[in-house]
C-alpha cells in the first residue's frame, strides 16, 4: 500500500447501489496504484449525512492528511436522521412514506435545507483543506425535485437559489 494512504468516497446510491457506480471505478482505480480505498456511500442519503460520516472518517483517523476524499453531495431534499441508532434515509422528503404528510407540510423547508447543504459543504470543504486532505466535490443532482408553477413555490426556489449563489 502506497505509505497507508487511503482513497475514500462519500455519497448517496450514485456512490454505493446494488450495481457498479462512479466510486467503483475510482476505487479499483485507486486499489490498482496500491492506495487503500473504503466507500462510505448509503442509499437515500442526503448531505447530512454524507457530512457527518466524512467528520466520522476524521475524527476516527480513518481520513487524514494526504488522503483523497471524493464527495458526491446529494439534492438538498433529503431529510438524513439517526433514530435509536439507524440511519432513517427516506430521500426525498417530497416523494416518500416514512415521515406523514402533515410533518412534510408543516417542517420539510427548502430555504433550511439549502442553508443547511450550503454550510455543511462549506465548512467540510474547509476542514478537508485545513487537514490537507485532497478532495473531490461534485453534485450528482443539478436540479431540485421540487417544481411546481404555484408562485409560492417559484419564490421559495428563488430564495434557494439566492443562497446557493452565495455558497458558489
Amino acid at each position: 500500500m502506497k505509505d497507508n494512504m487511503r482513497v475514500m468516497t462519500f455519497g448517496c446510491s450514485f456512490t454505493k447501489y446494488h450495481w457498479p457506480t462512479w466510486a467503483d471505478i475510482v476505487l479499483k482505480q485507486a486499489e490498482l496504484e496500491g492506495f487503500e480505498t473504503d466507500n462510505w456511500g448509503m442509499p437515500g442519503t442526503g448531505n447530512l449525512f454524507i457530512a457527518i460520516q466524512i467528520q466520522h472518517a476524521i475524527a476516527n483517523g480513518l481520513l487524514k492528511a494526504g488522503d483523497h476524499a471524493f464527495i458526491a453531495w446529494s439534492t438538498m431534499s433529503r431529510e438524513d436522521r439517526l433514530v435509536d441508532g439507524r440511519w432513517l434515509t427516506p430521500g426525498n422528503i417530497f416523494n416518500q412514506n416514512l415521515y406523514p404528510q402533515s410533518w412534510v407540510e408543516k417542517y420539510a423547508d427548502m430555504e433550511f435545507y439549502a442553508l443547511r447543504d450550503c454550510a455543511l459543504i462549506n465548512s467540510t470543504r474547509t476542514a478537508l483543506d485545513g487537514l490537507g486532505i485532497k478532495q473531490t466535490q461534485f453534485s450528482m443532482a443539478q436540479q431540485e425535485p421540487y417544481r411546481s408553477s404555484h408562485p409560492a413555490t417559484k419564490k421559495i426556489m428563488d430564495k434557494v437559489n439566492e443562497i446557493t449563489d452565495i455558497y458558489k
